[in-house]
């Protein structure tokens, strides 16, 4: 899950050289009809972006309007078993972006899908860049559709919303029809020149990180202007205000000032960006969705710096209506002690949770070209605390023989979204490793089941169940 995968690195070369490495099918099957249980159907498909949703938008580092670009994807999945899928990509932008220069790009695809059709995938470019796809594999009125949203760069970020979908056994994406989106109605053409900010009751957030430190708890005011909008795309200014000083240099200052690019799925998942005006501040990624509270619609979303110490917040984020005054953040002793919202999940306080054994395998991967190896995994979280939907604890991963052991910290709504940090113990500064997820109902209680996707060189990718010990 971090960069230190060094030994990693040499057992993947020997699978590899062995031949335990991910083979491809040879003879593409079409889906059925109605797909039996499972998705294992999916191998040899090809998907590809219908030319209603080629638009993307890219905001370069430093500037507040985004330019609108055209980004066609076509994805060829090989291989699926056990939820892991692998395959490859192509990519084509009408401009150079931080994925592509323009002409045509190849990738590998490596990534993950749940029982109920979450989808997790990682693009590796030729020269070892990655990007993450989040989405939902959808069955419409006009076929199956993969529903995926994604943020590619660092310092310019390009984000892309679209609907892939199934492409015949020799159709090509250029032959797609295109469906005209002023046909369709967009459930969320109201949200050009709307503002957000962040009630009282969720200005809580944490600082996590370095490795040895236990979280922090800090108060977050973020305010963001949504000025422009084109079909599931906006964008605007953003200011988040932080007290106290969280201790974490620049962006514990009082105030910072962001530019958010982000998008909306016809079905309200929230992809977030935002771009730091000082380039010395790290940008962040939210994943939200559209929530109605209280009557009214909310953005709940999920955030986190990109940054070896993290600023986590997780908030129904409400509009900006006549007559109300967003709070300034308050002192942190002054913020509400444990959300009855939330309360349904304090069972996580001293819980124990183990990976279930038919989700103990992931892939392996050593960058682009490189075959993915199946590897066995067992992980074990160990949280301790819990307040108002954020976690915290330790994490063990045993892969192969051996083991890494991480400090975990996260966040889950009222309505089970999962946003998971795996912080290295014995790497300082590495990337931590971020899962998605959901608390999963069962006969018995829970699982909390989640999808990774780990950063540097040698790439994790893994789905579990967890299952409480």
């Amino acid at each position: 899950m971090s960069k230190r995968l060094g030994w990693w690195s040499g057992f993947l070369l020997a699978c590899q050289l062995s031949g335990c490495g991910v083979s491809s099918q040879t003879n593409p099957v079409p889906p059925p009809a109605s797909p039996p249980p499972g998705w294992n159907w999916l191998a040899q498909t090809r998907w590809a972006v219908p030319p209603q949703d080629l638009r993307a938008y890219l905001l370069r580092q430093g500037t507040s309007e985004p330019i609108p670009l055209t980004e066609q994807m076509v994805l060829q999945i090989e291989r699926v078993e056990d939820g892991l899928l692998t395959g490859q990509a192509r990519v084509q932008t009408s401009i150079p972006t931080p994925l592509s220069d323009g002409a045509v790009t190849s990738a590998d695809l490596a990534g993950s899908m749940t029982p109920e059709g979450r989808l997790d995938l990682s693009l590796t470019n030729p020269d070892g860049r990655r990007t993450r796809i989040s989405g939902a594999l959808l069955q419409t009125s006009s076929g199956w559709k993969l529903q995926i949203q994604s943020v590619a760069g660092s310092t310019d970020r390009l984000v892309q919303n679209a609907g892939l979908v199934l492409l015949a056994a020799d159709q090509t994406a250029a032959e797609l029809t295109e469906t005209s989106k002023e046909s369709e109605p967009d459930p969320w053409s109201w949200l050009p020149g709307t503002s957000w900010y962040v009630p009282v009751d969720y200005l809580l957030a944490y600082v996590v990180g370095p490795p040895g430190r236990a979280p922090l708890p800090i108060s977050d005011q973020t305010l963001y202007t949504l000025q422009g909008y084109d079909h599931g795309y906006f964008w605007g200014p953003t200011t988040t205000t932080m007290t106290p000083d969280s201790g974490v240099g620049k962006f514990g200052t009082r105030s910072s000032h962001l530019n958010l690019l982000g998008c909306v799925s016809p079905q309200g998942s929230i992809l977030l960006s935002f771009s730091p005006s000082d380039p010395d501040n790290p940008a962040i990624t939210g994943y939200g969705v559209m929530q109605r509270l209280d009557g009214e619609w909310t953005m709940e979303n999920q955030m986190a710096s990109e940054s070896a110490v993290t600023v986590t917040h997780w908030a129904y984020m409400k509009q900006v209506f006549p007559g109300v005054v967003p709070s300034p953040p308050l002192p942190v002793n002054e913020l509400p002690g444990q959300l009855a919202a939330t309360q349904r999940w304090a069972f996580l306080k001293n819980s124990s949770w183990q990976n279930s054994s038919a989700t103990q395998k992931g892939l392996l991967s050593n960058g682009f070209a490189s075959h993915p190896a199946t590897v066995l995994e067992e992980v074990t979280y160990a949280i301790r605390d819990f307040r108002s939907g954020y976690f915290s604890g330790t994490t063990r991963l045993r892969l192969q023989g051996q083991t890494e052991d991480f400090n975990l910290a996260g966040s889950v709504t009222p309505e089970g979204a999962l946003y998971l940090f795996f912080i290295p113990t014995s790497a300082a500064g590495a990337t931590s490793t971020v899962g998605l997820g959901s608390m999963r109902a069962i006969p018995n209680g829970y699982t909390m089941q989640t999808q990774t996707l780990s950063p540097g060189e040698v790439q994790l990718v893994h789905w579990s169940d967890m299952l409480r010990n």
